[in-house]
């Protein structure tokens, strides 16, 4: 059947015109897309709620490191995320410090833990104790080895960004 035929002779379906089928489609459609939208905003909103929290308490950990000026052992770092920071060093020279440079003043050195420079974001650092060069000397703390000899209190950081 053609549309003018439809609209014509007002052919019902089910006691329905055309017209009442379309709009209640369209109310039924708009009202799904409603539900959606809403149970979306309130898993954000409760997500970033949870995820902002996280970073606060694990700002204030390292505020207390800093604060303190501590200077912890160098654990080492994680073996995938070394491969994975060293191939982007041969491939894309995105390191400024070679990550073995850095490594080896790490373990010569110690580590200390600096704040990002937006600290609201999250990311916590660390630099060999006798650098300030956040850019070229860095390394994200979540990089490091989980290991004994790991100090605690960088424990503590790390893992309050998993729970």
């Amino acid at each position: 059947m053609n549309e003018n035929f439809l609209n014509k002779n007002k052919v019902e379906i089910g006691g329905n015109t055309k017209e009442e089928l379309e709009k209640k489609f369209k109310d039924d459609i708009n009202k799904i897309i409603e539900e959606i939208e809403n149970a979306f905003k309130d898993i954000k909103t409760e997500d970033w709620e949870e995820k902002k929290m996280r970073i606060e308490k694990r700002n204030i950990l390292a505020k207390e490191l800093i604060e303190n000026q501590e200077i912890f052992t160098f654990s080492g770092i994680n073996q995938e995320a070394y491969l994975r920071m060293k191939n982007e060093e041969e491939e894309l020279g995105i390191y400024a410090t070679p990550i073995d440079e850095s490594i080896t003043r790490f373990e010569k050195e110690g580590i200390k833990v600096v704040l990002g420079k937006n600290p609201e974001s999250g990311n916590i650092f660390i630099l060999p104790s006798q650098s300030d060069d956040i850019e070229n000397d860095s390394i994200l703390i979540g990089k490091l080895e989980d290991n004994e000899e790991l100090d605690g209190k960088i424990k503590k950081i790390i893992f309050s960004s998993k729970n």
